[in-house]
């Protein structure tokens, strides 16, 4: 009877861990700070983003990508402000693609990148989440020649 205690014990606690650490095969941005929540309807839409950053190398060779890590990601937060200029979100785009997503509630929104210098001079956008998912795209020049 001991044994089958220790068994099923051992079992719910695998299955604990493989719950709490199971991810989406389709989720392109899996940090949990920024996995996003499903949209109600008729009341929220997703807003989904790219943020390139290029380029990274000075000298890019055939067959050897330039790619952008996380941790070039990780220093460009991205900001959302509601209509009154209140930040509601902010969040860090997902390496090597450089992907973001959020619910948020149908409105007007700011959207913003940090760049990681004085350089890097990123243009706020404005965008109106509605129920069609919404696209927005920023493009990071790092000066790098």
């Amino acid at each position: 009877m001991k044994n089958a205690y220790v068994i099923a014990s051992l079992l719910c606690l695998l299955l604990f861990v493989n719950a709490c650490t199971a991810q989406d095969s389709t989720d392109t941005n899996d940090s949990p700070s920024t996995t996003p929540v499903p949209p109600v309807p008729g009341v929220s839409g997703v807003l989904r983003g790219t943020l390139t950053i290029a380029p990274l190398c000075s000298v890019e060779r055939e067959g050897v990508p330039c790619l952008a890590t996380q941790p070039a990601f990780d220093a460009r937060p991205i900001t959302i402000k509601n209509a009154n200029g209140e930040v509601v979100e902010t969040l860090t785009a997902k390496a090597p693609m450089g992907t973001f997503t959020a619910t948020l509630p149908f409105g007007i929104y700011t959207v913003s990148v940090q760049g990681a210098s004085t350089i890097e001079n990123i243009p706020e956008q404005s965008i109106e989440i509605e129920p069609e998912a919404q696209d927005i795209y920023f493009t990071v020049d790092t000066g790098i020649r």
